[in-house]
């Protein structure tokens, strides 16, 4: 246990830069960030379930019989008493559910519909969804995007018999487009800028950085590599402005407010370099899953875990030195590399004497709480 324990800390030890491993880091501007407009949009919706062999609502659920005396009488079989249906057991009322793809969708197209159970029912086994309206979510507009209809499937991921798709089961009645431009007015209420960047009669995108590379070096290199690439091209030296760590907003040439696609094909293409990250370490302790990012240093530090002491000091140059033990057993990755260790090396080490994740985790929790690892800790589980 003492080798495993030892070795623990030659990993802290060592910085973890990967521009240092790796090299300058280039990567397209479509690979960090997306244009603002394209997000899935969600149809909801309220069904009958028919066919259903004795598993649905049943008169225990009255609601249900509300809708379907309705359903009869517009196909000219009305109800007279909803009494007349307190037998009926193969139909359940359900809510309908549909995303709408991030690009947009055309009238006629097909997608699939998510439904579940709102009453009593058991088991919406072999099914059949009648025609229902789905609209927008949020029910502000009330014009029916589309109708879905079909038989069902079950869901079999949750294991539940009250949850099911009905497969290509919604057509769309109208088209959900997508608009990527947006006016300097509209822009104003969005960033609080000073001067006059922003102009009322001008057409703008803008790129919504991802969150995992979100930053103010990231919000520069992009608006950076625009204005270069671009700029002298469309005699605009500001082409872009970087209004915060997430948000890029760029000026669209005149030539291309009624075709803007070309223009935003030659953002995507754009080539940055990606700024140093700040250090995070992100600890999955369900998947037993270490990762760092950026560079992850130590200061020195002595402490003892499990009986082994260990030291980590600086030499009379202000260098790290490999981490010294009462009985000098671990083993060094790279310790000769003052700014950075291999990915390579350290995973064939670590391989090799087989580090228990546990013990990791708590070494570099303790140092962290002491305020001797420089950097963020994320847990995911």
């Amino acid at each position: 246990m003492k080798n495993l324990t030892g070795c623990i800390v030659v990993l802290l030890a060592c910085s973890w830069t990967s521009s240092a491993v790796f090299g300058q880091v280039n990567a397209r501007i479509s690979d960090v960030a997306k244009f603002k407009g394209p997000r899935v949009n969600r149809l909801q919706g309220i069904g009958l379930v028919v066919g259903l062999a004795g598993t649905g609502d049943g008169d225990s659920y009255k609601q249900t019989m509300q809708p379907l005396a309705s359903w009869l009488k517009n196909y000219a079989n009305p109800v007279v008493r909803l009494e007349d249906l307190k037998n009926t057991k193969n139909v359940a009322l359900v809510t309908i559910h549909a995303e709408l793809p991030e690009g947009g969708a055309r009238e006629g197209d097909r997608l699939d519909v998510h439904v579940s159970a709102m009453g009593a029912c058991k088991s919406l086994a072999g099914g059949r969804l009648l025609s229902a309206a789905l609209q927008h979510h949020s029910l502000i507009d009330k014009t029916i995007i589309g109708f879905a209809m079909g038989p069902l499937e079950l869901t079999v991921s949750d294991g539940s018999k009250v949850n099911a798709i009905v497969r290509g089961g919604l057509i769309l009645e109208e088209d959900a487009m997508v608009s990527y431009l947006a006016a300097g007015t509209d822009l104003l209420s969005d960033f609080r800028i000073q001067g006059s960047w922003l102009k009322a009669g001008q057409m703008y995108v803008t790129l919504v950085i991802h969150a995992t590379h979100e930053g103010f070096g990231m919000a520069s290199a992009i608006a950076h590599a625009v204005n270069q690439e671009l700029g002298e091209t469309f005699r605009d030296t500001q082409l872009a402005m970087s209004m915060d760590p997430k948000n890029v907003v760029v000026r669209v040439p005149k030539v291309y407010t009624d075709d803007p696609v070309p223009f935003l094909y030659e953002i995507e293409k754009l080539t940055i370099l990606l700024p140093e990250k700040s250090a995070r370490i992100v600890i999955n302790r369900s998947k037993q899953i270490i990762a760092l990012d950026g560079e992850v240093t130590i200061s020195p530090t002595i402490f003892t875990v499990k009986g082994l002491t260990i030291s980590i000091t600086r030499d009379a140059d202000g260098q790290i030195q490999p981490p010294a033990t009462d009985e000098q057993s671990f083993i060094g990755v790279d310790p000769g590399n003052q700014s950075g260790a291999a990915l390579s090396a350290l995973l064939q080490q670590l391989n090799q004497i087989r580090v228990p994740i546990n013990d990791r985790i708590a070494v570099i929790e303790a140092l962290h709480s002491m305020g001797n690892i420089h950097a963020e800790i994320i847990y995911k589980e």
